[in-house]
C-alpha cells in the first residue's frame, strides 16, 4: 500500500490499481471514496462513496463507519472510518477535534495505521497523543501539524515528515510506534 496526499486536500490509499481516497476534492477520482464530514441535507452520491456510519464490503474492502455524535449536528455529520485493506487496518479520524467518546472508542477494532490532524485542523497535541496511546496503533500519520515539536514532547518522539508512505502488513513493527508527518511534495 502506497499512501500519497492529495493536491488540494485529502488522502489516496493505493494497493496495485486500486485507489481508496479520504475526504478529497472533488475532481478526484478513486475505486472507493470516503468522506469524514459532509454537510446535510446529504448530497446523491455514487455506489461507491460513502459519507455515513454504517458497515459496508466494496471490492473486497470492509469498512465500518461510527458517527461522532459529539461532532455532528443538525448541520453537518462527522464519521470515523475504519478499513481492512491490504491486510491492514486503517483508521481515518479526519480533523477530529476533540476526543472520541468511549462508545465511539469500543466501535473501533485494532488499529495498524492511524490518521489523524492535529492544530487547526484537528486535535491539540496533547490529546492526539493520548489518543494514540489509547489506541496503539503501529503507525501514526498526521495529516497536518501545526506543532511537531509539541507533539514531540507529548509523545516522547520525533516525527518523520515525509511525502509518501508505502507498507505491507508484514513491515509493520509490532514494538515500535512509527509516526509520521504527510505533506505534499
Amino acid at each position: 500500500m502506497v499512501v500519497t496526499p492529495l493536491k488540494n486536500g485529502g488522502l489516496k490509499c493505493q494497493v496495485s490499481d486500486f485507489a481508496l481516497l479520504i475526504d478529497p476534492p472533488t475532481s478526484a477520482r478513486g475505486d472507493i471514496t470516503l468522506y469524514t464530514h459532509v454537510a446535510l441535507p446529504l448530497p446523491l452520491t455514487a455506489d461507491e462513496t460513502i459519507n455515513t456510519a454504517g458497515e459496508y464490503e466494496i471490492s473486497g474492502v470492509r469498512i465500518r463507519g461510527v458517527q461522532i455524535k459529539e461532532e455532528s449536528s443538525e448541520k453537518e455529520i462527522r464519521t470515523v472510518y475504519m478499513a481492512k485493506l491490504d491486510e491492514m487496518s486503517l483508521c481515518f479520524l479526519g480533523e477530529l477535534s476533540s476526543a472520541l467518546s468511549s462508545e465511539t472508542m469500543d466501535r473501533l477494532s485494532e488499529v495498524d495505521v492511524l490518521f489523524l490532524s492535529t492544530g487547526e485542523r484537528g486535535l491539540d497535541e496533547k490529546k492526539a497523543a493520548a489518543l494514540i496511546k489509547e489506541m496503539e496503533p503501529k503507525v501514526a500519520i498526521f495529516t497536518a501539524c501545526k506543532d511537531s515539536k509539541a507533539l514531540a514532547a507529548a509523545l516522547g518522539k520525533s516525527p518523520e515528515v515525509v511525502e509518501k508512505f508505502t507498507a505491507k502488513r508484514k513491515d509493520l513493527s509490532e514494538d515500535a510506534l512509527r509516526l509520521l508527518i504527510m505533506q505534499a511534495a
